[in-house]
């Protein structure tokens, strides 16, 4: 389900507004009552809840609604949250508390970098998918290409994106962010390994 929108046409549902404005916040686009009614559902049938979030409060009002409950799955996070790509300190903590997954695409960075720069700014920019910071929260992470939802001509190619992982530049040379830079064994492992505990597709990963 959806919580949000994209960073490009500044709808992800952010914290701080996007940069050059004072009132453009983003758009939520579920409330709580059919998020829980998702997660109620996704119990029953015993599947995952994957939630899209981008922005700040999109990422905490999932993170916030579930860090407390009982997991349903126990081969795979019961919650699982694509793209995370600015949480809060306190959500990546929930996050890690609850079990619940991050899936980010560090592709859009890479390819999409001007966008960022333009809507984010340059510090929020570095913040954004610090897959370094989930892996060492010990929160369950798995990278993805989000194929075809990027501007990059070849977007379901993971070396893409396992380079943007590795060395946090984008296409262009632009640095986004050493801090959150990651190894290239580690990195593979995320497509493959940690991909397959992601989603729980058995014979693959």
């Amino acid at each position: 389900m959806l919580t949000d929108g994209s960073v490009s046409g500044q709808t992800a549902w952010v914290h701080e507004p996007f940069e050059g404005t004072s009132d453009q916040y983003g758009i939520p686009t579920t409330t709580k009552e059919e998020m829980i009614a998702a997660a109620e559902a996704a119990k029953s049938n015993k599947i995952q809840l994957i939630v899209h979030a981008m922005g700040e409060r999109a990422i905490d009002f999932v993170v916030d609604e579930f860090y407390e409950v009982d997991r349903w799955l126990e081969d795979g996070p019961s919650v699982r949250v694509e793209h995370a790509t600015i949480p809060t300190e306190q959500a990546i903590e929930r996050a890690a508390k609850g079990k619940i997954g991050f899936v980010p695409q560090t592709v859009f960075l890479f390819a999409e970098i001007e966008s960022y720069l333009k809507n984010f700014g340059e510090e929020r920019t570095k913040r954004s998918y610090p897959i370094k910071t989930f892996l060492e929260n010990d929160i369950l992470t798995a990278l993805s290409s989000d194929a075809p939802a990027t501007a990059w001509a070849d977007s379901v190619n993971p070396f893409i994106g396992i380079q943007s992982a590795v060395t946090r530049i984008a296409y262009q040379g632009t640095d986004y962010g050493q801090d959150e830079r990651i190894d290239v064994e580690t990195a593979i492992k995320l497509y493959t390994k940690a991909a397959q505990e992601m989603t729980r597709i058995p014979n693959v990963g």
